[in-house]
């Protein structure tokens, strides 16, 4: 698909004109990393992952694995998963808002274009972007999970992580969730 991982943002420019900038979201960054090295089974971690929850978090020392188990897991479930690799440049709020979208939009199509599209008028309205992609999810009828690795390095603001409360992991009506 010639759009996954890019993003067209419309930005004001001092004379009122508007002007397109894109944001790149790099594929690598949307991809579920490969395992280097064969990966110690922790089956108790895998079955809580399989639980039904609203948002996990995944926390330990750096170098215990972290992301290495996340991705085995997330192997195991490559057609319910949308990825997003955090780093330090997704501290700016759009920037991040603009991974997490790609990387659902490249796993559900279509489902963050309302929230692209309000991006694309205002960069800084991340709250509503966000809020609109969880509108999308919701109306899906697919099982599937939202896995950010490295949040921390990301810093989103408290009020993205509110709005997208519903959007970590959406459950379909047939589930019971």
């Amino acid at each position: 698909d010639p759009g996954r991982g890019l993003v067209l943002t419309l930005r004001s420019v001092p004379t009122g004109a508007e002007i397109a900038t894109r944001t790149v979201v790099a594929a690598t960054k949307l991809t579920v990393p490969r395992a280097r090295r064969p990966l110690v089974p922790r089956p108790e971690l895998t079955a809580r992952l399989d639980a039904d929850y609203r948002l996990a978090l995944v926390s330990a020392p750096a170098g215990y694995g972290k992301t290495a188990m996340l991705a085995s897991w997330a192997t195991e479930h490559r057609d319910q998963v949308a990825w997003l690799s955090c780093d330090p440049s997704d501290a700016e709020p759009a920037r991040f808002t603009c991974g997490l979208l790609s990387a659902i939009s490249a796993r559900w199509p279509g489902v963050a274009g309302d929230a692209f599209a309000r991006l694309e008028r205002d960069a800084t309205d991340t709250y509503d972007a966000v809020v609109a992609v969880a509108n999308g999810l919701a109306m899906l009828d697919v099982s599937g999970v939202i896995v950010v690795d490295d949040l921390p390095l990301a810093s989103p603001a408290p009020e993205i992580l509110t709005a997208s409360g519903s959007v970590w992991r959406t459950s379909s009506s047939s589930s019971g969730a």
